[in-house]
């Protein structure tokens, strides 16, 4: 009977066809030490669970317990439409669920014994765009949504596409890295969009992304805003409103269409041209540096300010290792300078401690 982490790792290997040596080869630890650890004659560190997690294909939780995760993650994905074939697809999914699983254990690490506190979304559309109304507008979109309904918002590289995941009652939008801020915009509307509707897409639903989609544009690009539209003259003024707006020009063009507004030739013209090029060439040419530092900002890596402080707070405890730490913040784990107790591995207890359940 599988009673112990040893005896469910091998019988997953034996299942797979695969030595404890490939398995010691393929996590980096030395085939002695995972026989020792298998035996119980030593305790397995935090990295080392999750990285003997996903090479077996199996979670976190269930190895260390034996059970199944009752607070496992609840997706809804961007998916990209396919005009060809008229649906929806997410094609990198399987490559990204590896990292939803390790912002997952970020988060639940940082809070080991007491749950986080739980997000209050928006009521609707208006309630979003009312918060978007101070000052800044939506160049603080992600501070704002933070702030305002303690929905975090995390942007790496490593993802295909955006994500909204619920960690217990925590909602956290992924996006992915671009220089393109006017896309995250739409994407951060969009996943709101699924969190509000209470969205759980482990399948494809061309509904519920057509759903986010008119919640991104009237979040963004309200009916009377976009009225504002038919009075431009000039590139000048184009350009102002996509500023402060912060979309793009194709989905400004778009927007136009569906609510079947009469635009100038001229405007319809700017609206086929790519955003950035409009601004630069065209509408803003004397803002180029305004324009960079935008880009700027739509690359800088992103988490949660107290997930860091709490994993600081752990290495400093000597709960945690610094490897998630310097994973979250972009950077070599040596590069992590943050003073340290003679021990840093966490206990197979305490992991278990992360993930909200016992081994007793």
């Amino acid at each position: 009977m599988d009673t112990t982490i040893g005896s469910r790792v091998r019988t997953i290997l034996q299942e797979q066809g695969l030595t404890q040596k490939e398995m010691a080869h393929k996590i980096g630890m030395p085939a002695d030490a995972l026989s020792r650890a298998l035996n119980g004659v030593r305790g397995f560190g935090s990295l080392e669970i999750v990285q003997l997690a996903d090479e077996l294909g199996v979670e976190v939780y269930w190895l260390i317990t034996g059970k199944e995760d009752p607070n496992r993650l609840q997706v809804a994905a961007r998916h990209a439409y396919d005009h060809g074939t008229s649906s929806y697809s997410n094609r990198s999914a399987s490559d990204d669920t590896g990292v939803l699983r390790d912002i997952r254990v970020a988060y639940q690490q940082a809070s080991p014994n007491e749950p986080l506190p739980s997000s209050r979304l928006p009521a609707d559309a208006g309630e979003l765009r009312r918060a978007l109304a101070g000052p800044g507008g939506v160049r603080r979109f992600a501070d704002v949504v933070e702030a305002q309904f303690e929905v975090d918002v995390v942007r790496i590289r490593e993802v295909g596409t955006d994500y909204a995941m619920s960690i217990g009652g925590r909602a956290v939008v992924v996006l992915r890295e671009t220089a393109n801020w006017f896309y995250e915009n739409w994407s951060l509307a969009h996943e709101l969009g699924h969190l509000v509707d209470g969205d759980d897409c482990a399948t494809t639903n061309a509904a519920a992304e057509r759903a986010a989609n008119r919640f991104a544009a009237e979040v963004l690009l309200p009916a009377d805003e976009m009225e504002r539209l038919q009075n431009i003259t000039d590139a000048t003024q184009l350009g102002s409103l996509l500023w402060d707006w912060g979309v793009s020009t194709s989905a400004v063009r778009i927007r136009a269409e569906a609510l079947g507004l009469e635009l100038r030739p001229k405007i319809r013209a700017w609206l086929e041209t790519p955003t950035v090029q409009f601004l630069r060439a065209t509408a803003m040419p004397d803002r180029w540096a305004e324009i960079a530092e935008r880009r700027r900002e739509a690359t800088a890596r992103r988490f949660p300010a107290f997930i860091c402080d709490a994993h600081e707070r752990g290495i400093t405890e000597g709960r945690l290792g610094a490897s998630t730490l310097a994973w979250m913040l972009g950077v070599d784990e040596d590069a992590v300078e943050i003073s340290r107790p003679d021990t840093q591995r966490l206990s197979v207890q305490e992991l278990a401690a992360a993930f909200g359940t016992s081994l007793a």
